[in-house]
């Protein structure tokens, strides 16, 4: 009996110094796999890594005044590497760097970093970036991402601007309205292995917030069109440049702007579609430079209604004021002298403008004292950005009174000794025909939120520069520039009255005080129907080889106004 009771004691006994063993073989397994930093065991741990990815927003769309797209953003991806999971970099770049059509060496280098995230390849194809997931690599990845598009190409490309790959404005509207196309990026966090991402691993730490859209105030169909008369008429007078804008008088809203250049060759990298006309050599290009806000150049004529303004203002003349015309005029030893020559000769002051007088608005100038010439140019907005607040704009030149010299009183009034762009010539004309009112030019007329719906833009600001009747008669003045008396008949519309302004100016030497020989900048400046207006233009050529203002630009303004003003349907 003794001996059968004591042998399961035996057994017991030999039972649990086996589970003894076996929690201390456990404990030392455990310990070793923790505490042994080199071990398999740690190596592989360490691969298992949170991965912080950013998530590029949808840039937000622009369109023209119709709902025409003009620039959008469409769906890609990009391929990322996590090199701290990238087991077989050589033959991992090997793989990618031929279905991408990449340096094998830089995709090699991308892959052995030593961060934990690296961009391999940015904004390919979705049916692309199936072929890279199918390789199956450790290590690397594609996420969302997204390419920007201008369907119209360059139409409007000096205005619109340009993004660069990430996807930032650099350039245009792109780049005034940066932060509000763009959006806010947002994070994703991804689990991942050296045998790719882990099922679940995906958490999103910051939403994705897409950008808003723009409407502008553009309309892709005059825009065309001034391309297409600009391009006519530089190869047809040789001129350097064309550039030409038409606002809409009473909302200061831009309807078209475009500038194109003529070059004397071209690289075989530009594509036929870019080359609007040639002939003899010579090739005319859209350009990227909105030149209607950053060429600056010396008026001429045009800058006379300055003058004039401030003089009916002022009481100094009105309409039927007669002066008495030499055939030219000496200040400080320089000699002022009308376009075309002549004898001693009578004008009244609406005839001086009519033809476009130099010594006549001289004349006018010196009686209205340096000072107030210098305030009305001021207050018509040359010397100062317009408000637009685009990206480059200028301000233009207006010397202070302080740097005038003995003959600024006869050079600056008649548009020399100044420089302004074409931008603040439309704002300027658009004054008078918006009644002596100044108002703001603007490019975006409502903004587009994430559901579709669009929310107008405030109306442009507005500040009344001259009294009313003094605008009256300057446009009364302003009709005779476009008779057959005046200096414009070429602007002359069929069934409408226009009222307008010529500028043939010399152009300045680089940093002489000398004009070129032979050198003339054309520009034509009006708005239509005179009686009641509601289409404000500004045509300007440089340098073309016939030079006036009225038979180079004066054309062009009638052809764009033709056509602008049957587009909207205005009466006459």
């Amino acid at each position: 009996m003794i001996k059968h009771k004591t042998r399961p004691n035996k057994r017991l006994n030999m039972f649990r110094v086996g589970i003894a063993v076996a929690l201390l073989l456990l404990a030392g397994r455990i310990v070793y796999v923790q505490a042994i930093p080199n071990s398999s065991y740690a190596k592989y741990g360490q691969q298992e890594q949170q991965v912080l990815v950013p998530v590029s927003p949808l840039r937000g769309d622009i369109y023209d005044r119709n709902g025409q797209i003009i620039a959008m953003s469409v769906g890609t991806k990009t391929v990322v590497a996590d090199p701290k999971n990238v087991t077989h970099p050589m033959s991992e770049s090997e793989k990618l760097s031929s279905l991408l059509n990449l340096n094998q060496s830089q995709v090699y280098h991308q892959l052995t970093q030593k961060n934990q995230f690296d961009y391999v390849d940015q904004q390919i194809s979705l049916s692309l970036a199936q072929k890279v997931v199918a390789l199956n690599l450790p290590g690397i990845a594609t996420i969302n991402s997204a390419t920007r598009i201008y369907p119209t190409s360059t139409l409007l490309e000096s205005l619109v601007g340009r993004t660069d790959i990430n996807g930032n404005g650099i350039s245009g509207l792109e780049k005034q309205y940066n932060s509000l196309l763009g959006g806010s990026p947002g994070y994703d966090e991804i689990l991942t292995s050296p045998v790719g991402e882990l099922p679940g691993g995906l958490h999103v730490l910051q939403p994705v917030k897409n950008g808003k859209g723009l409407v502008l105030s553009l309309d892709q169909s005059l825009q065309l069109r001034i391309q297409e008369l600009l391009t006519k008429q530089i190869l047809a007078t040789d001129s350097l440049s064309g550039t030409a804008a038409v606002m809409d008088t009473r909302t200061g809203e831009i309807l078209a702007m475009d500038s194109v250049v003529s070059v004397n060759h071209i690289t075989s990298n530009i594509p036929s579609n870019m080359i609007l006309g040639q002939n003899n050599g010579s090739y005319v290009l859209p350009t990227s430079d909105p030149m209607a806000l950053t060429f600056v150049y010396e008026p001429g004529s045009v800058m006379k209604i300055t003058t004039f303004s401030g003089a009916l203002e002022n009481g100094i003349i009105t309409p039927q004021t007669q002066l008495n015309i030499p055939p030219y005029l000496t200040l400080f030893g320089y000699r002022f002298a009308d376009a075309e020559p002549h004898g001693d000769e009578t004008l009244t002051a609406a005839q001086v403008l009519q033809q476009s007088s130099n010594i006549g608005t001289i004349e006018i100038a010196e009686k209205l004292g340096a000072p107030m010439v210098y305030h009305m140019q001021s207050l018509f907005g040359f010397g100062h950005l317009t408000g637009l607040s685009f990206p480059g704009e200028s301000a233009g030149i207006l010397k202070p009174l302080s740097q005038w010299s003995g003959t600024a009183i006869g050079s600056t009034p008649i548009g020399q000794d100044t420089g302004v762009t074409v931008l603040q010539l439309l704002a300027a004309f658009n004054t008078l025909a918006n009644g002596g009112v100044y108002i703001t030019p603007k490019l975006v007329d409502g903004i587009v939120n994430s559901d579709g719906s669009v929310a107008k833009t405030s109306p442009s600001p507005t500040k009344r520069l001259i009294p009313e009747w003094v605008d009256q008669e300057m446009i009364s003045m302003m009709k005779g520039v476009v008779s057959n008396n005046g200096t414009a008949p070429l602007a002359a519309i069929p069934g409408y009255q226009v009222a307008g302004k010529t500028g043939t100016a010399q152009v300045p030497g680089n940093g002489t005080d000398q004009y070129l020989p032979g050198k003339f900048d054309a520009t034509f400046a009006g708005f239509a129907p005179a009686n009641n207006p509601a289409l404000t233009c500004v045509v300007m050529f440089q340098e073309p080889n016939g030079y006036y203002g009225g038979s180079e630009s004066a054309p062009i303004f009638s052809q764009i106004m033709q056509y602008a003003l049957h587009l909207y349907h205005i009466a006459p």
